[in-house]
């Protein structure tokens, strides 16, 4: 008598689109607009004019879980000791990050393996107002 559970059916895992993977990071930097503009804005006074790095793994799939601590990244071609942007951004995405007025808006890029996709996200609150209210927490 064979008392073996019966094999489980898989299914495979379907990769999401181009258009959810957008969905996905556009929701993920509304919902952590205040962390990102602050640190972008930061960065963007120690270093200059840059690109906020973030992983795609610390994005989380379900939104509920989108709030939270995440690891980012500063890169800025103008900054020393500071790896090139050259063969991280496309042509198109540096000409994109020196149109961007930081003031406004944070320049953020996602990592996904070996490919990057980047945006100008503009969360609504300016990033050094951001930042007065991210330090303003801390005191």
């Amino acid at each position: 008598m064979n008392t073996a559970p019966p094999p489980v059916e898989s299914h495979p895992v379907m990769e999401p689109t181009k258009e959810q993977r957008t969905d996905r990071h556009l929701r993920f930097f509304a919902r952590n607009w205040l962390h990102i503009a602050a640190f972008a804005w930061d960065c963007h006074g120690k270093k200059g004019k840059g690109t906020v790095l973030i992983c795609e793994e610390d994005i989380p799939h379900n939104p509920a879980d989108m709030l939270g601590s995440f690891r980012m990244r500063y890169l800025s071609p103008t900054a020393t000791n500071n790896p090139s942007l050259e063969g991280v951004l496309s042509e198109k995405e540096q000409g994109l990050l020196r149109d961007c007025d930081p003031r406004k808006q944070v320049f953020v890029s996602v990592l996904r393996g070996e490919h990057v996709r980047s945006y100008v996200f503009d969360g609504g609150l300016p990033p050094p107002e951001a930042w007065q209210m991210k330090q303003a927490e801390q005191n």
